[in-house]
């Protein structure tokens, strides 16, 4: 799975990168419509974003929106490369 590099993503007035809202386990699902067995096991795999953790040490893990968006958009291309190869 790709990741965003920073050079990819898009600074706003003050200084910040405008991409890099993280976002917790469920709202990954809720985009995504996967399990949190299935995300976990996908990201293992390399074939989902990594999540990050939010504090050194601690447990607590989000994902990078954009990364979460583009592996979206990633499959919805996917699916119409197949229909199209099919047609």
């Amino acid at each position: 799975m790709q990741t965003l590099l920073a050079d990819q993503l898009v600074l706003d007035e003050d200084g910040y990168y405008t991409d890099y809202r993280l976002i917790r386990i469920r709202e990954v699902m809720r985009l995504c419509g996967l399990s949190k067995s299935h995300i976990y096991a996908l990201a293992a795999e390399g074939r989902f974003p990594k999540s990050v953790p939010l504090v050194p040490g601690g447990s607590s893990r989000a994902w990078i929106e954009a990364e979460v968006r583009a592996w979206i958009q990633q499959r919805i291309t996917q699916r119409d490369q197949e229909v199209a190869s099919n047609a």
